[in-house]
């Protein structure tokens, strides 16, 4: 996710670029898929995976 456009979207609610506290409701804007591929590696016992 590109951070400044979370922020752009979201200039009422995060008042300090750096911070965005616990409680405050954001709107995360939707982008279209791009057609760059990424590599999933590994996974641990929560499922989680590396993207490179």
């Amino acid at each position: 996710m590109d951070y400044p456009l979370v922020f752009e979207a979201n200039r009422e609610v995060i008042k300090d670029t750096d911070l965005i506290y616990p409680g405050q409701k954001i709107h995360i804007p939707v982008v279209k898929p791009s057609t760059q591929f990424h590599t999933m590696t590994g996974g641990d016992n929560n499922n989680r995976k590396t993207v490179t």
